[in-house]
């Protein structure tokens, strides 16, 4: 349409249209090029650390006088998980509403992997680092949004529990909610297993954290 545009502009105006070749190296190399790898600037209620991630926080629960709940190094988080490229809402690359269960997670040790179910149905799963450094001191039943460059994500490349294959050096946006956690010490006594499911239920109803 563009071309076709130009076309008629030129036999208007004497001006002789610009190639397509021509015009699309205008753009950087191609349209294929910024639909592929989309360079967005971040929203204006995002902030943006030092390592390059972007954080949105959306809810954070009212937790006066419960000074236990903020997260920390060692702590196991359960997480509900989406996972996105080409920007929010647009193509799904992870999701635990799909799977049907939280992914469990260790918190600032550096782990780069987590997983989804327990016993024999147990998948593991790449984690990207930015979700670990945005859960870090974070609350029980805080919502955030992250943009989580390549380098903090899947590098050159990688795949998710969906099956999709992330490109390599890829930009990807996820929704992060942390539903529960395990205290990565208890009455000053190192957490070395990490408990089951209906243990940490019961471990957030003495703590009076929600689901």
């Amino acid at each position: 349409r563009i071309l076709i545009t130009c076309s008629i502009l030129s036999l208007a105006s004497g001006f002789s249209a610009t190639p397509r070749r021509q015009a699309l190296s205008i753009f950087g190399g191609g349209a294929g090029a910024l639909l592929l790898n989309p360079q967005r600037a971040p929203a204006a209620d995002f902030i943006t650390t030092a390592s390059g991630l972007q954080i949105q926080e959306i809810s954070r629960p009212d937790v006066t006088g419960l000074v236990t709940n903020a997260l920390k190094a060692g702590d196991y988080l359960r997480l509900d998980v989406k996972g996105w490229v080409g920007g929010f809402d647009q193509t799904l690359i992870e999701s635990t509403d799909k799977t049907g269960t939280p992914l469990t997670f260790q918190v600032g040790v550096g782990a780069t992997s987590g997983y989804l179910g327990m016993n024999k149905d147990m998948q593991y799963i790449t984690v990207p680092k930015g979700i670990d450094e945005a859960m870090l001191g974070q609350t029980v039943g805080m919502k955030r949004r992250l943009v989580i460059p390549a380098s903090l994500a899947f590098g050159k490349g990688g795949k998710t529990s969906t099956g999709y294959e992330v490109p390599a050096d890829t930009t990807v946006y996820y929704e992060i909610r942390i539903r529960s956690r395990v205290f990565a010490g208890l009455l000053d006594r190192p957490q070395e297993n990490f408990m089951e499911e209906d243990q940490v239920a019961k471990m957030n109803a003495i703590l009076g954290i929600g689901q």
